[in-house]
Order: structure tokens, then sequence, then C-alpha cells
């Protein structure tokens, strides 16, 4: 059995703005509008917005996991990344379920992505 231990970073009922800089973390927003970045070559960084509007940045030649919990008007910014290389590089998983772009050494998984609860705008 492999065990993952997992950093949590968490926000504040306040607009924060939160940085993954390390491998395995899981950065959770809460309320307020949120800015949640993936910053480095990190293997996995999952991370997961609250009430508010929340932005998700992902640098380029970063990958993170994303799963919006949270009502509001979100985004989603992909550094370096135009929409030509990700509209050629889109993909579903899980009969749908998931969505995964990809462009210019990045990749986001966005879990859920057609679930009104969990749609990013």
């Amino acid at each position: 059995m492999i065990k993952l231990e997992l950093e949590h970073i968490t926000a504040t009922w306040s607009d924060d703005s939160l940085g993954c800089t390390s491998p395995y973390t899981i950065t959770y927003g809460a309320g307020g509008k949120d800015r949640l970045v993936a910053t480095t070559q990190n293997p996995f960084v999952f991370l997961c917005g609250g009430s508010g509007d929340d932005m998700y940045v992902v640098d380029r030649q970063s990958h993170a996991i994303i799963s919006d919990c949270g009502n509001g008007s979100d985004k989603i910014v992909m550094k370096g990344v135009g929409f030509g290389p990700v509209a050629r590089s889109t993909a579903t998983m899980d009969g749908g379920r998931h969505l995964l772009l990809r462009g210019e050494g990045s990749a986001i998984i966005i879990l859920d992505w057609q679930s009104e609860a969990n749609r990013i705008e």
C-alpha cells in the first residue's frame, strides 16, 4: 500500500490569495473571493474553491486538479496557454464527468465540470 502525505492550506472566510509552492498540496478556498495558484512544476496539486468568486491560476509548466466546491462566478487562468493549444488538447474522462485541458507543458483536470454545483463559469 502506498501512503501519500498531503500538505493542507486553508483560506479564511475573507478574500485570500494562496499559492501551492510544494508538491502534494491541497489548497482550500473558504468564503470570499479567493485566488488559488499552482506555481511550480509539481506532480500533484489540488485546488478546491469555496463559496465566492474564485480564480484558479495554473502557471506555465504546472499541473493541478481543480474542484469548485461552492457557488460564485469562478475563473480558470492557464498562464502561457492560448486558446488554440488548449482546444487541441481537450479530453473528458469517466464518461465525460471530468475535463482535462493541456497545453504548453501545463495540464489541469476539472472535477465534475458539468455538475451545476461544481461548474466553473
